[in-house]
């Protein structure tokens, strides 16, 4: 019971930041028939440095088809946005995986 008062506690303080994260949830433009191609390369990245190591996004591109966002170097495909999303993502990611909720990447084909 402390702990859930605690947790609510928190909660209250802050009520900006939750406020604010749901807000950007809900316009967040993601549409699976057309997936938007500045957030699929951000998510391709994500993906690359948990599942491949790597900041390069052959993998994913591999796995879930092309994407238009993207700068090549050296025969390999990076993403060409800011990376601070991706990272951030990182660890949302590894706990999915390790709830065993992957989740799905629209096909891009």
């Amino acid at each position: 019971m402390k702990l859930l008062r605690r947790a609510l506690a928190a909660l209250a303080r802050h009520k900006l930041s939750i406020f604010l994260v749901v807000i950007w949830s809900y316009f967040l433009e993601w549409h699976p028939g057309y997936p938007n191609p500045n957030e699929v390369v951000r998510l391709y990245l994500t993906r690359a440095i948990v599942d491949d190591g790597t900041f390069a996004i052959d993998g994913p591109m591999r796995r879930f088809g092309d994407v238009e966002d993207k700068s090549q170097h050296k025969g390999r495909f990076f993403n060409d946005k800011a990376i601070g999303l991706s990272f951030l993502a990182v660890p949302v990611y590894l706990a999915l995986k390790v709830f065993d909720k992957e989740p799905s990447m629209p096909a891009l084909r």
